[in-house]
């Protein structure tokens, strides 16, 4: 409760118009150290929310605590009852007690078509960059940051089969997984159903 891992979130979202929303958000968290074994970690831990989103390089604690301070905007706009245009920008600065610091990016945006084939239903487009470490301390990884930049490339359609259940399909793209342009590109299909009661 006192020395283990925690996340304080702080959040405001403003509605200048009907058409309009913007949101602010701000991530205090703390994660005590973990076991490293270089940016290629089967283990990885995200030093936010606990799960590895990113490059392996973002998620790598070098066996250290690490405070993060992580700051966020994200808007959407409803040009029409059928199209809406969002997007997000996120920035985190990752402090690795006794070591060094890092700073992490992410960013996307996406057009989503509500009712598309029915009501209720929404399709949607999400281009982005998942979480990229830009600058290293010299210490950390020989001082060097993710070397590309991999998009996050993915297409759903969620279907709302009742009341209480919908379903989405997607597929997702990913260039240059772990930001790395040897790598291969990925392509993963997802499928969520949500219940509501």
């Amino acid at each position: 409760m006192f020395n283990g891992r925690y996340a304080a979130l702080a959040q405001v979202i403003l509605h200048p118009s009907e058409e309009f929303r913007i949101g602010f958000a701000y991530i205090n968290s703390y994660t005590p150290g973990t076991r490293s074994t270089g940016t290629q970690s089967p283990d990885l831990v995200n030093p936010i929310f606990g799960t590895a989103t990113g490059s392996n390089l973002s998620n790598d604690a070098f066996g250290r605590p690490v405070v993060v301070n992580a700051y966020g905007i994200s808007g959407t706009l409803d040009i029409s009852e059928n199209l809406a245009i969002g997007g997000w920008v996120g920035y985190a600065h990752h402090t690795y007690i006794g070591r060094g610091d890092a700073d992490v990016w992410n960013w996307a945006v996406n057009l989503a078509f509500p009712d598309l084939f029915g009501e209720g239903n929404i399709g949607g487009i999400v281009v982005g960059m998942e979480p990229r470490v830009t600058e290293i301390s010299n210490n950390l990884n020989n001082g060097q940051p993710d070397e590309d930049v991999g998009l996050h490339i993915e297409g759903y359609y969620r279907y709302r089969i009742n009341d209480n259940m919908d379903i989405t399909p997607g597929l997702i793209w990913i260039t240059a997984p772990d930001h790395n342009a040897e790598n291969d590109d990925a392509i993963l299909g997802v499928v969520r159903t949500r219940f509501f009661f």
